[in-house]
């Protein structure tokens, strides 16, 4: 990609959010600026121990106007930063930069005694490097848990072990839970968890435990987003709210974004479609987390209001 874009005088900017450690570690991914990019931006607060909110934006090579960059970065810089979390970044980037390589091969070493615990359980499937494609790399330190097997939703599986064993998973879907293992997670944290799948799953097995199902949750397809008025428009005119049964063929005029992946499904201006319907009907009854809906009960979508 960096050659592709290079050839033709453009920036490879990466969003390398959770890659901050890359650099420091020989057990873990390439970085992205080591392998040709010009700008990536890194959130050290996600596995690097800074405190929420502490990121970096890097840059480098003779692509980059570095004035007209922080020129850029000017307009959002705010004018009162967090000295804190400017203190954090500091320590972060110097635990790494002096003993980066021991503290991560600690961390995925601690990630594939996870792996192993939970691979022993049985209607759990753990994500391993062979399942994705040829050419891909798989985050050691990311453990990613399919339960479709046990025919319950893993929104529900990670809302039973916050309340019964007051633990949390970096992110929950339908028919996945992902454990991320960090600097800061302990022998203890793995084994607690561990301890916390198998116990659901054996109350699963026993029917002690209901939990929702998730087995005719549908899954949404690849679409083409039809947009049918200015995202302007559409934001800032006159809305009705509309019960998501209810709203196919209707203009959305708020941003719908699952968690996870964070990504909108739906933006103001977009044709809602009777599969988005479907799929976020069915979602919210399993638990979904959505971003930025203007109704927390997730019971009404903000839509162009009807004409006439």
């Amino acid at each position: 990609m960096a050659d592709l874009c290079h050839a033709r005088g453009v920036l490879l900017i990466c969003d390398a959010a959770w890659g901050g450690a890359f650099a420091f570690c020989e057990a873990l991914h390439h970085d992205a600026l080591t392998k040709g990019a010009d700008v990536a931006v890194y959130s050290l607060h996600k596995t690097m121990g800074a405190l929420t909110q502490g990121s970096a934006l890097l840059a480098r090579g003779a692509l980059v106007d570095q004035q007209r960059l922080w020129m850029a970065y000017e307009l959002y810089e705010t004018t009162s930063p967090s000295v804190p979390i400017l203190a954090s970044l500091d320590a972060a980037r110097r635990d790494h930069a002096v003993d980066g390589e021991a503290t991560w091969r600690r961390t995925v070493a601690r990630a594939a005694a996870l792996r192993a615990r939970l691979s022993g359980i049985e209607g759990i499937r753990i994500l391993e490097p062979w399942d994705i494609p040829r050419g891909s790399q798989l985050d050691p330190t990311k453990v990613l848990i399919d339960v479709s097997a046990l025919g319950v939703s893993g929104y529900a599986i990670d809302d039973w072990l916050n309340v019964h064993h007051r633990l949390c998973v970096g992110l929950s879907d339908a028919r996945h839970l992902l454990a991320t293992v960090s600097v800061g997670t302990t022998a203890g944290d793995v084994r607690a968890l561990a301890k916390a799948l198998a116990d659901c799953v054996a109350q699963l097995r026993k029917g002690e435990l209901t939990l929702t199902t998730a087995s005719d949750a549908p899954r949404l397809k690849t679409l083409t987003t039809e947009m049918v008025a200015a995202p302007a428009d559409a934001f800032f005119g006159a809305v009705e709210r509309v019960a998501p049964e209810d709203a196919t063929g209707r203009i959305a005029a708020e941003i719908v974004a699952p968690a996870p992946p964070g990504v909108p499904r739906l933006v103001p201006g977009q044709r809602i479609d009777a599969e988005h319907v479907a799929w976020l009907s069915a979602r919210r009854d399993l638990g979904i987390f959505l971003l930025d809906p203007t109704d927390p009960t997730q019971r009404t979508i903000r839509c162009v209001a009807a004409s006439g």
